[in-house]
């Protein structure tokens, strides 16, 4: 598909940042470029149409979409910017460090969620789309039980930089591990389905990393039918990322480190889904087709979800592990 009417605007140039304006070049979108760092000389690419740290100039390049990519804490200031133009505002995983900031501003302004998208890839996961479909096709029966984890060792997320300087180990800047690994709350409750019934968490600073945010997580959601547990931390040194889910047929269980997925039923154990490519590069490129193809038609593409849900588990879990309670859920 062309792609080559539509103007994007990215704000932010850190590592997801680049991951966009790459795609985007990619896939032949005119492509500016709003940040405060030293974006020319991050970025010597003759496809950037505009490279700036004034507002007013991002503004006039009339984007038809926006990929909001700074630091978490700058998300909200930054959706107050783009929120009066005629643009589809694309926010990176999580919304906001608070979802009272976000709040006030539909308070002011009701008819802008229909225009904002947070970016959950993982919907997006050839291997997740693979859960979903065998899920709903009730090969392992109903779903009564799902379990993930996911760690990595917070230095070795981004080689070659200072982690402590990354928004992720900083408080000031919407880190820490709940809200910088929620796509595992995102995913899960993607593949569950159901309403949620209630939230406890339980977080933790158990390393030696100089970090003022929570480095472990353990998350229990009870849905109507279901219960998942979610574990997330950035200690370990093996990296990870898993997901059984248990019906009352038999189980699955994805190992994205090994691009696998097993089923167990009565009849045995077998792969019944592996790949031998990159498929975390790819949810980025089906997402970003996804969001450009909702530009182009101007519906938001039905896989992205509520752009606020997430945001509001993030938050309760959050407030569990400071009360140590479970947590009603109520919207």
């Amino acid at each position: 598909m062309e792609y080559s009417d539509i103007r994007c605007l990215v704000v932010g140039t850190g590592s997801i940042g680049k991951r966009h304006i790459f795609n985007l070049l990619q896939a032949g979108v005119q492509t500016a470029i709003f940040s405060t760092g030293h974006t020319k000389a991050r970025f010597q690419d003759p496809r950037v149409v505009l490279y700036t740290d004034d507002w007013q100039e991002a503004l006039s390049f009339a984007p038809h979409l926006a990929i909001v990519a700074n630091p978490t804490a700058l998300h909200v200031s930054t959706i107050e910017k783009l929120i009066d133009q005629d643009v589809y505002i694309f926010v990176e995983k999580p919304l906001s460090n608070h979802i009272e900031d976000f709040n006030r501003l539909l308070a002011n302004r009701p008819d802008a969620k229909k225009k904002i998208i947070v970016g959950y890839n993982f919907r997006f996961h050839a291997a997740i789309q693979f859960l979903k479909q065998t899920i709903a096709g009730n090969i392992i029966g109903k779903i009564s039980y799902i379990k993930c984890q996911v760690g990595q060792y917070l230095p070795d997320w981004h080689p070659g930089e200072d982690y402590r300087e990354g928004y992720v180990a900083r408080a000031e800047l919407g880190g820490g591990v709940v809200r910088t690994l929620s796509h595992e709350i995102d995913y899960v409750d993607y593949l569950i389905g159901q309403p949620i019934r209630e939230i406890s968490c339980m977080t933790s600073n158990i390393s030696d990393l100089e970090i003022d945010v929570e480095d472990t997580a353990n998350v229990l959601i009870r849905y109507e039918k279901s219960i998942a547990e979610i574990h997330m931390d950035m200690v370990r040194r093996i990296p990870v990322r898993e997901l059984v889910v248990y019906g009352d047929n038999g189980y699955l269980k994805w190992n994205d480190m090994k691009n696998t997925i097993h089923i167990q039923t009565a009849e045995g154990e077998k792969v019944i889904w592996e790949s031998a490519r990159n498929e975390r590069n790819m949810s980025f490129v089906q997402e970003l087709k996804a969001l450009l193809n909702s530009v182009q038609h101007k519906k938001i593409d039905d896989r992205f979800g509520d752009p606020v849900k997430t945001m509001e588990v993030i938050s309760r879990c959050l407030t569990s592990a400071h009360q140590k309670n479970v947590i009603s859920w109520k919207r």
